[in-house]
């Protein structure tokens, strides 16, 4: 079970930054979706 805390918290993480590093490249002409 603390493994698949650890694994849903690093989910969870990764999720955050994404949707932010998206929601900032709609400022710079969708540069992460050309990749």
């Amino acid at each position: 079970m603390n493994e698949n805390n650890k694994i849903r918290i690093a989910l969870n993480i990764h999720n955050i930054i994404y949707k932010r590093k998206n929601h900032t490249s709609k400022m710079y002409g969708i540069q992460l979706k050309q990749k």
